[in-house]
């Protein structure tokens, strides 16, 4: 019992074998970062064995594990190990085929995965059903009622593709064109005048127009009711004939 408590309280030996081979991928632990975007720990770890580099996945996980720790806390200020980069040729051909695999195609999945292409024959009815409003979990029940065995994981994240792929889908549909707008015309009114030039107003004709004037000005005064004056034997007041003349 008192040795167990002694390897407890002691320093960590579980892995001391992997800390040399950790120490010669802490240098290339950048390029380890970049083909871990477009590969996988698995396709890594073959194309360093056949680099010459022995690793085995579990050891690169671990690595990998490490590294990331130790990015984090020189993030937080806090200076991480360093080594020197190894002088063995099969690590510097291993760091530039990791270099490649970051600069070179996506390797991660080089081929559909098998659910994506089993749903894909579904894909119209999955969309409409997601349109619909069904539940995630509705639509594993349907399909696997249907014989798809499949997580509630696996399908939103084949059915969010789906729905991408139908959002980047280039439009078919073209915009109508907007028809020219028509001048509206109002008709001519019946009561416009003429557009024709007026003929200059001659001196025999302003003095023809002037005697009609004078002429329409005495026929109305003579139609007009005369006003009748009072008898001359009244004097006229301030308020009208009141009283007889005195000299009458």
């Amino acid at each position: 019992m008192a040795a167990l408590f002694e390897v407890g309280r002691g320093p960590n030996t579980r892995h001391q074998h992997d800390s040399p081979k950790i120490d010669a991928l802490r240098p290339y632990k950048d390029a380890i970062f970049q083909a871990l975007r477009k590969a996988s720990l698995e396709q890594i770890t073959q194309l360093l064995n056949n680099s010459g580099v022995e690793i085995s996945k579990p050891q690169l996980a671990r690595a990998v594990q490490l590294f990331k720790k130790e990015t984090r806390a020189e993030r937080a200020g806090v200076p991480s190990p360093t080594a020197p980069p190894s002088t063995d040729p099969k690590l510097k051909q291993a760091a530039a085929e990791l270099l490649r695999v970051a600069q070179g195609p996506n390797r991660r999945h080089p081929h559909p995965a098998p659910k994506q292409e089993q749903l894909r024959e579904r894909r119209e009815q999955l969309l409409r059903d997601r349109e619909k409003g069904k539940t995630i979990p509705e639509i594993v029940q349907d399909l696997r009622r249907q014989g798809i065995n499949i997580s509630h994981a696996q399908a939103l994240r084949i059915i969010t593709l789906f729905q991408n792929e139908e959002r980047t889908k280039p439009s078919h549909y073209a915009a109508p064109q907007p028809e020219p707008l028509a001048v509206h015309e109002d008709p001519p009114k019946a009561n416009a005048p003429s557009s024709k030039p007026k003929a200059p107003i001659t001196n025999k004709a302003r003095e023809d127009a002037l005697q009609e004037t004078i002429r329409q000005s005495r026929r109305t005064a003579a139609k007009a009711p005369k006003t009748r004056l009072p008898p001359g034997d009244f004097e006229r007041g301030k308020g009208g004939p009141s009283r007889p003349s005195p000299d009458r």
